[in-house]
Protein backbone atom coordinates (compact mmCIF):
# COMPACT_ATOMS: atom_id res chain seq x y z
CA UNK A 1 0.00 0.00 0.00
CA UNK A 2 1.29 3.62 -0.64
CA UNK A 3 0.31 6.94 1.17
CA UNK A 4 0.80 10.02 0.02
CA UNK A 5 1.43 13.42 1.92
CA UNK A 6 0.73 16.80 1.48
CA UNK A 7 2.73 19.87 2.91
CA UNK A 8 1.53 23.38 2.50
CA UNK A 9 3.81 26.43 2.76
CA UNK A 10 3.12 30.15 2.82
CA UNK A 11 5.63 32.60 1.37
CA UNK A 12 5.46 36.55 0.06
CA UNK A 13 6.46 37.17 -3.40
CA UNK A 14 7.28 40.68 -4.16
CA UNK A 15 5.42 42.18 -7.31
CA UNK A 16 6.20 45.59 -8.30
CA UNK A 17 4.26 47.75 -10.86
CA UNK A 18 5.50 51.15 -12.42
CA UNK A 19 3.78 54.14 -13.85
CA UNK A 20 4.21 57.65 -13.87
CA UNK A 21 2.77 61.01 -14.14
CA UNK A 22 3.35 63.30 -17.27
CA UNK A 23 3.06 66.38 -18.80
CA UNK A 24 4.75 67.21 -22.10
CA UNK A 25 3.21 70.73 -22.61
CA UNK A 26 1.73 69.73 -26.33
CA UNK A 27 -1.67 71.19 -25.98
CA UNK A 28 -1.70 74.35 -24.75
CA UNK A 29 -3.74 73.71 -21.63
CA UNK A 30 -2.46 73.47 -17.68
CA UNK A 31 -4.35 70.14 -17.16
CA UNK A 32 -2.47 67.80 -19.31
CA UNK A 33 -1.81 64.49 -18.28
CA UNK A 34 0.20 62.66 -20.24
CA UNK A 35 1.22 59.79 -18.63
CA UNK A 36 -0.21 56.67 -17.19
CA UNK A 37 -1.68 57.96 -14.07
CA UNK A 38 -2.55 61.43 -13.28
CA UNK A 39 -1.70 64.26 -11.34
CA UNK A 40 -4.54 65.53 -8.47
CA UNK A 41 -5.02 69.23 -10.00
CA UNK A 42 -4.00 71.50 -13.27
CA UNK A 43 -1.41 73.42 -13.22
CA UNK A 44 -1.99 76.79 -10.69
CA UNK A 45 0.10 79.81 -12.06
CA UNK A 46 1.06 83.46 -10.71
CA UNK A 47 1.13 85.48 -13.05
CA UNK A 48 0.37 88.61 -12.80
CA UNK A 49 0.04 89.43 -16.65
CA UNK A 50 -1.56 86.45 -17.64
CA UNK A 51 -4.47 84.81 -17.96
CA UNK A 52 -4.06 81.12 -18.85
CA UNK A 53 -1.89 79.17 -20.28
CA UNK A 54 -1.75 81.23 -23.69
CA UNK A 55 -1.26 84.68 -22.58
CA UNK A 56 1.48 86.77 -20.00
CA UNK A 57 4.44 85.72 -18.50
CA UNK A 58 3.61 81.77 -17.92
CA UNK A 59 2.66 80.51 -21.69
CA UNK A 60 2.52 76.91 -22.72
CA UNK A 61 3.23 76.70 -26.08
CA UNK A 62 5.21 75.09 -29.16
CA UNK A 63 4.98 72.27 -26.58
CA UNK A 64 7.18 73.93 -23.46
CA UNK A 65 6.00 75.45 -20.73
CA UNK A 66 7.83 79.07 -20.35
CA UNK A 67 8.02 81.35 -17.29
CA UNK A 68 9.91 84.12 -16.78
CA UNK A 69 10.26 87.77 -14.74
CA UNK A 70 9.45 85.99 -10.81
CA UNK A 71 6.49 83.62 -11.94
CA UNK A 72 5.84 80.31 -10.82
CA UNK A 73 3.56 77.02 -12.00
CA UNK A 74 2.07 74.76 -9.15
CA UNK A 75 0.91 71.04 -9.32
CA UNK A 76 -0.46 68.19 -6.73
CA UNK A 77 0.63 64.88 -7.02
CA UNK A 78 -0.19 61.65 -4.83
CA UNK A 79 3.12 59.38 -3.94
CA UNK A 80 1.05 57.15 -1.67
CA UNK A 81 1.45 53.96 -1.56
CA UNK A 82 4.90 53.96 -2.93
CA UNK A 83 8.21 52.33 -2.90
CA UNK A 84 9.98 54.60 -4.95
CA UNK A 85 9.52 58.18 -7.38
CA UNK A 86 11.85 60.33 -9.05
CA UNK A 87 11.18 63.61 -10.59
CA UNK A 88 13.02 64.41 -14.00
CA UNK A 89 12.39 67.13 -16.82
CA UNK A 90 14.20 68.93 -19.40
CA UNK A 91 14.83 72.52 -19.43
CA UNK A 92 16.73 75.73 -21.04
CA UNK A 93 17.14 79.51 -21.03
CA UNK A 94 16.17 81.33 -24.03
CA UNK A 95 18.54 84.48 -24.46
CA UNK A 96 20.82 86.23 -22.38
CA UNK A 97 20.92 85.75 -18.63
CA UNK A 98 22.33 88.01 -16.30
CA UNK A 99 24.42 86.80 -12.69
CA UNK A 100 20.96 86.28 -10.52
CA UNK A 101 18.82 84.26 -13.02
CA UNK A 102 17.95 80.84 -11.92
CA UNK A 103 14.82 77.85 -11.95
CA UNK A 104 14.23 76.71 -9.27
CA UNK A 105 11.98 73.44 -8.51
CA UNK A 106 10.42 73.16 -5.02
CA UNK A 107 8.03 70.52 -3.40
CA UNK A 108 5.92 70.77 -0.13
CA UNK A 109 4.25 68.02 1.75
CA UNK A 110 0.89 69.12 3.06
CA UNK A 111 0.76 71.12 6.06
CA UNK A 112 4.66 72.20 4.97
CA UNK A 113 6.19 74.39 3.21
CA UNK A 114 8.12 74.38 -0.20
CA UNK A 115 11.40 73.35 0.08
CA UNK A 116 14.05 73.65 -3.14
CA UNK A 117 14.58 70.31 -4.41
CA UNK A 118 16.53 71.64 -7.85
CA UNK A 119 18.34 74.95 -8.71
CA UNK A 120 19.45 75.85 -11.79
CA UNK A 121 21.74 78.86 -12.03
CA UNK A 122 21.58 80.73 -15.24
CA UNK A 123 25.04 83.04 -15.63
CA UNK A 124 25.07 83.28 -19.60
CA UNK A 125 23.18 82.17 -23.04
CA UNK A 126 22.46 78.50 -22.50
CA UNK A 127 22.82 76.03 -25.19
CA UNK A 128 20.93 73.78 -25.77
CA UNK A 129 18.28 71.57 -23.08
CA UNK A 130 19.63 70.59 -19.71
CA UNK A 131 18.23 67.36 -17.99
CA UNK A 132 16.96 67.56 -14.48
CA UNK A 133 16.42 64.88 -12.05
CA UNK A 134 15.73 64.42 -8.81
CA UNK A 135 15.13 61.07 -6.33
CA UNK A 136 11.91 61.89 -4.46
CA UNK A 137 12.57 59.03 -1.93
CA UNK A 138 12.27 61.61 0.98
CA UNK A 139 8.50 62.14 0.05
CA UNK A 140 7.35 58.72 -0.79
CA UNK A 141 3.65 58.02 0.71
CA UNK A 142 3.17 61.70 0.98
CA UNK A 143 0.66 64.12 -0.89
CA UNK A 144 3.11 67.06 -2.86
CA UNK A 145 2.94 70.02 -4.74
CA UNK A 146 5.64 70.71 -7.04
CA UNK A 147 6.33 74.61 -8.11
CA UNK A 148 8.39 75.44 -10.54
CA UNK A 149 9.26 79.26 -10.39
CA UNK A 150 12.25 81.57 -11.65
CA UNK A 151 13.86 82.96 -8.72
CA UNK A 152 15.16 85.62 -10.16
CA UNK A 153 15.15 88.34 -12.51
CA UNK A 154 14.29 87.43 -16.33
CA UNK A 155 12.72 90.77 -16.36
CA UNK A 156 14.02 91.65 -20.10
CA UNK A 157 12.29 91.38 -23.38
CA UNK A 158 12.71 87.95 -24.50
CA UNK A 159 14.58 86.37 -21.99
CA UNK A 160 12.78 83.10 -19.85
CA UNK A 161 13.29 79.49 -18.91
CA UNK A 162 11.45 76.58 -20.76
CA UNK A 163 10.54 73.15 -19.22
CA UNK A 164 9.42 70.20 -20.90
CA UNK A 165 8.14 66.82 -20.13
CA UNK A 166 7.75 67.10 -16.78
CA UNK A 167 7.58 63.83 -15.23
CA UNK A 168 7.38 61.83 -12.24
CA UNK A 169 8.39 58.25 -12.53
CA UNK A 170 6.74 56.03 -9.52
CA UNK A 171 7.34 52.16 -8.34
CA UNK A 172 4.56 50.38 -6.36
CA UNK A 173 6.10 47.26 -4.64
CA UNK A 174 3.90 44.96 -2.34
CA UNK A 175 4.58 41.84 -1.17
CA UNK A 176 1.62 39.14 -2.02
CA UNK A 177 1.18 35.41 -0.26
CA UNK A 178 1.57 32.79 -2.20
CA UNK A 179 0.53 29.29 -0.99
CA UNK A 180 2.56 26.04 -2.01
CA UNK A 181 0.91 22.49 -1.74
CA UNK A 182 3.75 19.52 -2.15
CA UNK A 183 2.06 15.93 -2.32
CA UNK A 184 4.50 13.06 -1.90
Amino acid sequence: SSSSSSSTASTSQVVCGDSFLLDMFEASSFSNNDGSASFLSSWVERDDNGDGPTRGDVEINGGVLSLSHETFVKRKAALTHLSAAQLSFSYRMAGTATEYDALVVEVKREGEGFRAIFVAEFSHEQTGWQQGVVNLKAYVGETVTFRVRVASGLDRFGVFVMIDDFRVDLKRCGHFPTTTTTTT
